[in-house]
């Protein structure tokens, strides 16, 4: 996936640094041309490019990221595009820090920005914080750091919730970009540097959880032989490191008010990367140490809809005999009637996790600058369940 910048100041600099960590592509554009990049994009490395603002524009994700008296000029050498995303990062100052001028206008920015670029899919977001804090790692120890956003097209909205929540950040979808007023430089979210912490939650109403109508009440066990774990990590800078975790078993139960609770066991040592030297090295004491610990275990706390059509799936999850409390977001995919083997459920999940938080810190440095692995690991579940 490629990232097109707008501009190449501080804040379209710290975006793109999540989007390169994340694997993705970026081109860097300004009005003054790519010539003038050469530096910048040595910088950034190998997946970073200089290109006209035209180019950026032809990226899967734009974003704009200029002084506002330039906004205008730079979306004029946009040339149309039925269905862009641009991720509108810019904010209404008509003379900025520390003169802090407002431009008052009677709709919101991105709201004219929109009406700048027809056919544009326009989202608002970044443009509440300040630039070191969306540089900084969005995983902290206390949790994730919250990005809002708004938007009209929710399809492109669950792109954009998608690649974010990849970067780190804890996705908060605002509803339309009308919305997006709350975010401006004299909204009431500017300066807003929330954190979402990973902690215990009161249990939902009754009726707040996995309706009984979606997912019948008693127990439903997971089908190893139908279900998987994968997992990516940032390797040598540049690419991702993908594996799979092939042995998972557990039980999923729904009580009487349509409240369920997860219990899950993973055979760590059945982790595989398509690589024997590799697959041995993970599974020594330098890394996992599937001897001494052979299982990772989650146990719930929670289940909840978040307000967007998913749900939210808290629990401790015990890995490498170190137990700390996750949020994975959750997709209820449905029941069938099987194949004669009964009710099936699916279930799709995933989350962000810190290796660090579980006690595998080994860190290589590399001659270039940056680590080998990264500390960041993406786990994706597609879970099948039959019901007992």
């Amino acid at each position: 996936m490629k990232f097109g910048m707008i501009g190449a100041g501080t804040l379209s600099r710290a975006i793109a640094g999540h989007a390169i960590n994340a694997g993705h592509d970026v081109v860097f554009s300004n009005s003054r041309g790519p010539d003038t990049l050469t530096e910048l994009v040595d910088a950034f490395g190998p997946q970073a490019s200089a290109g006209t603002v035209a180019e950026a524009g032809a990226a899967d994700f734009v974003v704009l990221a200029v002084n506002w008296d330039r906004v205008r000029e730079a979306v004029s050498n946009l040339p149309h595009r039925e269905g862009r995303i641009l991720i509108d990062a810019t904010n209404q100052w008509a003379a900025p820090p520390p003169d802090s001028i407002v431009d008052k206008l009677e709709i919101g920015g991105s709201e004219l920005v929109a009406s700048l670029i027809p056919g544009t899919h326009v989202i608002k977001a970044f443009d509440n914080m300040y630039g070191p804090k969306v540089a900084a790692d969005p995983v902290t120890d206390t949790g994730r750091r919250i990005l809002f956003y708004a938007g009209d097209d929710q399809d492109s909205k669950d792109r954009f919730r998608a690649v974010v929540d990849g970067f780190g950040f804890a996705p908060v979808d605002l509803g339309p970009l009308q919305m997006g007023r709350l975010m401006q430089v004299d909204g009431p979210l500017t300066g807003l540097h929330a954190i979402r912490e990973p902690v215990r939650h009161p249990m939902p109403r009754k009726g707040a959880g996995v309706a009984p109508a979606e997912l019948p009440i008693g127990t439903w066990t997971i089908d190893p032989a139908h279900s998987s774990i994968s997992f990516s990590v940032r390797h040598l800078m540049v690419t991702k490191a993908r594996g799979s975790l092939g042995i998972v078993s557990g039980e999923i139960t729904v009580s009487s008010d349509g409240m369920p609770s997860v219990s899950a066991e993973i055979a760590v040592g059945s982790l595989s990367t398509g690589n024997d030297e590799r697959d041995a090295h993970l599974r020594s004491a330098v890394f996992f140490d599937v001897e001494q610990y052979p299982t990772a275990t989650f146990t719930s706390a929670g289940v909840w809809p978040d307000g967007g059509g998913r749900y939210v799936l808290e629990g401790d999850l015990t890995l490498k005999g170190i137990t700390k409390p996750i949020s994975l977001a959750l997709d209820f995919t449905g029941t069938s009637s099987g194949m004669g083997r009964g009710p099936v459920a699916g279930f799709a999940a995933s989350v962000v996790l810190n290796r660090k938080d579980f006690g595998i810190d080994v860190n290589m440095p590399m001659e270039t600058g940056g680590v080998v692995l990264g500390s960041r690991v993406t786990v994706t579940l597609d879970i099948e369940a039959l019901k007992v």
